[in-house]
């Protein structure tokens, strides 16, 4: 496995992770105003396998769960990346929620890291950033991409598929 990420969507009584996150350094109704979306992107983490490598599969998962989240018709997603990943999300058009935090931004998990509570609009394919919306639409209508990856070295082949119903009849 490269590498993987999820795409959380709100449950009862299970919070969004940003939404856990953020809870000790936010009051109630900072959370309640500002950390809200029906959905969030986390997770991210790939193997590099050379110094690029990290940043090509992260791209092209995030891309994947955007898709998912157009495909569902989600309308918002979250993320919290840190400083080493905020320029993979503002690459689709995520932009930083500024009401909160220093801009956006929190030291968390820890004071190494500088993580900024991001959001990215989805009121259809125009909420991706223009350069990314093609393929991501693409991918979000059920075609089959194969992008190049890995300075080239390598194809990672994407495509989403509705999850299989339960069977008809008796079992």
């Amino acid at each position: 496995m490269l590498g993987g990420i999820r795409l959380d969507g709100l449950a009862d009584g299970f919070p969004l992770p940003s939404q856990a996150a953020l809870q000790p350094f936010l009051s109630t109704s900072d959370l309640e105003r500002c950390v809200t979306a029906p959905a969030e992107i986390s997770g991210m983490w790939s193997v590099p396998r050379e110094p690029s490598s990290l940043r090509d599969v992260s791209t092209l998962l995030l891309g994947a769960g955007v898709a998912a989240a157009l495909r569902l018709g989600l309308g918002a997603l979250l993320g919290l990346p840190h400083q080493k990943t905020f320029g993979i999300l503002w690459s689709y058009g995520f932009q930083p929620v500024t009401e909160i935090g220093d801009g956006g931004r929190f030291s968390y998990p820890d004071e190494r890291y500088v993580s900024t509570l991001c959001r990215l609009d989805l009121p259809g394919p125009e909420g991706v950033a223009h350069e990314k919306r093609s393929w991501v639409t693409g991918l979000a209508q059920g075609q089959r991409l194969s992008v190049p990856a890995v300075r080239g070295k390598a194809t990672v082949q994407l495509q989403l598929a509705d999850a299989p119903g339960p069977p008809d009849g008796p079992s």
